[in-house]
């Protein structure tokens, strides 16, 4: 008989730790739940001791999934990164991972179920054994398809390196105030074609990297010598183009222009 107290309370004190273990569970979900809202981010947590995964509510909601759906696994972690971009990410957390860094963000994109996809931010943070040996990686995620979006259409109309518009951007530019001319004669504009002398004697002597400081420097320059409402862009090299809209001959901000 009392082997079988000794064997019952034993079943109740598992009982117990179970139970416990399993609130403890649940609170620990909420407050990931309630940091995943607070912030407008996703949680994730992969364990790699317990085999565990956990996807927050928001995690799924920026997958395009219900929060019943979407069975947290790894699988189903790379399953939502774009096809074009997983294997770049598997790559970049196997490096990762065998760097003991602790840290890492990744911007790529996340499939939906109705064949779209957003961009997101995924951070990543990483708790290693004493031996240094990653044990378990949690991270969040956020929807920055608005910031890519617009960063996108920046730099389809951008020089990257002096920040100007590009050859693209005045070709249209100038086809709207040529479009305005002929619609209005007296609304006349002049095109200024600039270039730099022996830029290229330049890299070839000191380097490219000043070759660039000073195509940065001159496009300040230039920027600095025109009138608002001109426009100034790279076309490529060491050209560069300026609009003048709306001048009359005598123009004072044409013959500034001219003269800088």
């Amino acid at each position: 008989m009392s082997q079988l107290a000794e064997w019952f309370n034993q079943f109740l004190d598992e009982l117990r730790k179970r139970y416990e273990s399993e609130e403890a569970l649940r609170i620990n979900e909420e407050r990931y739940e309630l940091v995943s809202r607070a912030t407008n981010e996703g949680i994730w947590d992969l364990n790699r001791q317990t085999k565990t995964v956990y996807f927050s509510d928001r995690f799924k909601e920026i997958a395009g999934y219900e929060p019943q759906e979407l069975k947290p696994s790894l699988v189903n972690f790379y399953r939502v990164i774009h096809p074009e971009d997983r294997p770049y990410i598997r790559q970049r957390f196997k490096e990762f991972l065998n760097s003991r860094k602790t840290f890492i963000n990744l911007e790529h994109r996340m499939n939906r179920p109705d064949g779209t996809f957003v961009y997101v931010s995924n951070n990543c943070q990483a708790v290693g054994d004493k031996s240094g040996r990653v044990i378990r990686m949690a991270g969040s995620i956020q929807d920055i398809s608005l910031q890519i979006e617009g960063r996108l259409r920046h730099d389809a109309s951008h020089d990257p390196l002096t920040g100007l518009y590009n050859r693209a951007w005045m070709l249209k530019r100038i086809n709207r105030e040529l479009e305005v001319y002929r619609a209005y004669p007296e609304k006349e504009f002049a095109v200024l074609f600039l270039d730099l002398d022996d830029l290229k004697q330049l890299n070839d002597t000191l380097g490219h990297s000043y070759g660039d400081l000073l195509l940065i420097e001159v496009s300040k320059r230039i920027e600095g010598s025109i009138r608002p409402g001109d426009s100034l862009a790279r076309l490529g090299g060491d050209e560069f183009i300026v609009l003048l809209p709306d001048i009359k001959t005598t123009d004072e901000g044409v013959q500034n222009s001219v003269s800088a």
